[in-house]
């Protein structure tokens, strides 16, 4: 679910988060909010390889998506 939520606007699920109405622990809040994070700055990759007119916004791109990738293993694996 955090991975669909991060691919909209991630600021009303991180919200709700920490509102704490759900019976989950820190650890997982945490995961969820790194992985809606990174599904948002693949997202924000995609628009720039995409919407971007020069040589520069690919970078961006490859930046993100490294850095979603890192985001994920870190949630899933490491946390």
């Amino acid at each position: 679910m955090s991975f669909i939520i991060g691919l909209t606007d991630i600021h009303p699920f991180m919200l709700s988060l920490m509102a704490g109405g759900f019976q989950v622990t820190s650890t997982q809040i945490i995961a969820a909010i790194i992985i809606a994070t990174a599904s948002n700055n693949l997202m924000k990759a995609s628009y720039a390889m995409i919407l971007g007119r020069n040589r520069y916004t690919y970078i961006v791109g490859v930046w993100l998506i490294l850095l979603a990738l890192i985001s994920f293993i870190y949630a899933l694996f490491i946390l």
